[in-house]
């Protein structure tokens, strides 16, 4: 991957998280909690890293009803994976 690739991901994951940060305010990092789970079952059942997981649930539920959402929070809980939020 190159640099400005890694750029513009990393971009788009920050971006989700701070959209879903303000959606859920106060409630944030208890909200996302259910979506890290929903990475870390798929690292499990797979046999995957957590970009992997993240990314086979954006795919998988491509085109459904309500998905947008769904991608964008679970790319916010990748992010409080790989770096939490400090309180």
């Amino acid at each position: 991957m190159k640099n400005e690739e890694k750029v513009k991901m990393a971009y788009t994951l920050y971006a989700a998280r701070d959209s879903i940060r303000k959606l859920y305010g106060a409630e944030y990092l208890t909200k996302i909690e259910e979506y890290k789970h929903f990475i870390n079952a798929c690292m499990k059942k797979y046999n995957i890293d957590a970009l992997n997981a993240t990314m086979k649930l954006c795919d998988d539920c491509e085109g459904e009803y309500g998905s947008d959402i769904f991608n964008a929070k679970i790319l916010a809980a990748y992010v409080e994976i790989i770096e939490p939020t400090k309180n």
